[in-house]
């Protein structure tokens, strides 16, 4: 949903929300193949070619870009 409003007058505001929402799950330890596992309910194989792909990636970048890791 917030991918999709990444659009014109709302891009600012989805990129916010989506931010604060990856932040949430990192705290919660949940690794960004977790997240797509929980939320959409595919398995680590078959999610890459879905919807769930560009989810999953922008959870990685915000992780890498912030220097946040898991141990």
């Amino acid at each position: 949903m917030l991918e999709a409003g990444k659009i014109g007058k709302t891009k600012k505001m989805s990129t916010k929300l989506q931010n604060a929402q990856f932040k949430m799950w990192y705290e919660e330890g949940k690794l960004p193949y977790m997240v797509i596992q929980d939320l959409f309910k595919l398995t680590r194989d078959a999610w890459y070619h879905t919807a769930a792909r560009p989810v999953w990636f922008a959870n990685k970048m915000l992780l890498k870009n912030n220097k946040l890791k898991f141990d």
